[in-house]
């Protein structure tokens, strides 16, 4: 297979971007643990059940740890003493599977929802759906262009640069990519004012990198001023007030070992739910969108046009083009047709 045209990828994939930062399909990236947590743990492990040595760790830390029913692999592990999310981490890369830390909000008369892994992916994708939706066009922007990411060939250092497709291989797929931040941090700024608490954790997320998110629909205004102190001092302060809990949990998941159909298949899921999502936006915000996607396109250079032509994905966009088309109404075919043809054009269809 020819893969030249892939040095044109970062180009088409600020626009493609947006159907994977919106949907949650993001290609395997390396894991970006945050700055190691509370709780220390000591193990002394050979060839022990990934499930059983998260157990071991939650029993030592305290922590909530939501993992796949089936966690592939075996862990051999001795630490003394050492960081829970060194632990953590050790154990769960050994077995190729990747974790996440998050935090959940909700009232203390309720008993915790027993969240299974697959049930609080799908809640997080649709919370951090919402979350790009509402944000300013800028900020979108630089959120949509944060997840730009690259293939790697099944068996490549995972860490490493991005490699070629090989004809035949299949995509480790990292289902918890969309979650992570460039960066994380423990200790935060944080400035309220009678906001809402939604918005409160909505910003807290953004200055801290983790998940921080309500569990059901919480009502109320806080207000709160915090310069560099601990995230989960500040959850406290925003909690307290209106009589809220916080819990920390643990989220880990294998990753999927997709073909090329199952991409295929994944990103067409991702790119109806796309369009679903752009026209939930008011016209202006759509506008903006259009614009920068025709832009986009716009400014791939002739030779990678071309190169792109002859890659076996054109073909696939030129079909989901054609599919949104023919299932939107006039007025949404109207909307979107100079994109729509843009598209086409780089793409090689007709």
């Amino acid at each position: 297979m020819d893969t030249r045209w892939y040095g044109s990828w970062v180009h088409v994939s600020l626009l493609v971007t947006v159907l994977l930062a919106l949907t949650g399909v993001q290609v395997l990236q390396a894991q970006e643990a945050g700055t190691k947590g509370p709780g220390t743990v000591t193990l002394d492990l050979k060839d022990a059940g990934l499930g059983d040595a998260l157990t071991e760790i939650g029993k030592q830390t305290q922590w909530e740890i939501c993992a796949s029913a089936e966690l592939p692999g075996k862990v051999t592990l001795r630490v003394d003493s050492t960081a829970g999310e060194t632990a953590l981490d050790r154990a769960v890369q050994q077995c190729g599977s990747r974790w996440l830390r998050l935090y959940l909000v909700g009232k203390p008369t309720q008993q915790a929802p027993a969240w299974e892994s697959k049930e609080l992916i799908q809640f997080l994708m649709d919370q951090q759906r919402d979350r790009i939706l509402h944000m300013p066009f800028e900020k979108q922007q630089g959120e949509l262009l944060r997840n730009v990411f690259a293939f790697r060939p099944n068996g490549g250092d995972r860490g490493g640069p991005a490699g070629q497709l090989q004809a035949g291989g299949t995509f480790p797929w990292d289902p918890l990519r969309p979650f992570r931040a460039a960066e994380y941090h423990e200790q935060v700024d944080l400035s309220v004012q009678n906001g809402t608490l939604l918005s409160a954790l909505d910003a807290l997320w953004g200055a801290s990198g983790y998940p921080v998110v309500a569990e059901e629909d919480l009502q109320g205004d806080v207000s709160v001023e915090a310069k560099q102190e601990a995230l989960e001092t500040v959850l406290d302060k925003l909690c307290t007030p209106l009589n809220l809990k916080w819990r920390r949990v643990y989220l880990v998941v294998p990753l999927e070992e997709l073909n090329r159909d199952q991409v295929a298949q994944r990103m067409n899921q991702g790119w109806n739910m796309m369009w679903d999502s752009f026209f939930s936006l008011d016209a202006p915000a759509r506008q903006k969108w259009l614009q920068w996607g025709i832009s986009m396109l716009q400014s791939i250079p002739p030779a990678q046009v071309a190169q792109i032509r002859q890659s076996e994905f054109a073909p696939r966009m030129v079909e989901a083009a054609t599919q949104l088309v023919t299932r939107l109404n006039p007025q949404q075919r109207r909307e979107v047709a100079p994109l729509a043809q843009m598209l086409l054009s780089v793409f090689g269809g007709q």
